[in-house]
């Protein structure tokens, strides 16, 4: 197995849905629901972001179509999961999607939680602690 600093996004995500498959559901659900609000965009939301208000809501929409596709398989098949979600542009998306569960406490396995921290954050896109995403003072994970 190579390193984890020199596997590719897709082989990021494989590994994660390889070792976490009854998360996935859960974060798919979530995906849903950031990509279902596209079409509510508002101008108020560009200013805060690094892509266009157009970009986000195509991203989205590629998101979405990807879920018409393949939501079932999304699921169940790591191979489908990795390389339709965490390729081309939207990768960028879904990664931050990714990222903003864990870190809001919408998961509810702290190992999931440390996983997605190892395997997405590094020094080019995160300050701060990796392992504080997720983890409450004490400790204590927000979500159990």
């Amino acid at each position: 197995m190579k390193a984890l600093n020199n596997l590719s996004l897709i082989q990021r995500a494989r590994l994660l849905h390889q070792l976490f498959q009854e998360q996935i559901p859960l974060f798919l659900q979530h995906l849903k629901n950031i990509c279902g609000l596209g079409a509510t965009l508002d101008a108020d939301i560009e200013s805060d972001s690094y892509y266009s208000i157009m970009e986000l809501k195509d991203m989205m929409i590629r998101v979405n179509e990807i879920f018409a596709t393949h939501d079932y398989h999304l699921e169940k098949s790591r191979k489908i999961f990795s390389e339709n979600l965490f390729q081309d542009k939207i990768a960028s998306l879904v990664t931050d999607c990714l990222l903003v569960y864990v870190a809001d406490d919408m998961s509810t396995c702290k190992k999931f939680d440390f996983m997605v921290a190892i395997l997405f954050i590094n020094d080019d896109n995160f300050d701060e602690d990796p392992l504080s995403i997720g983890i409450k003072e004490g400790g204590e994970h927000g979500a159990e």
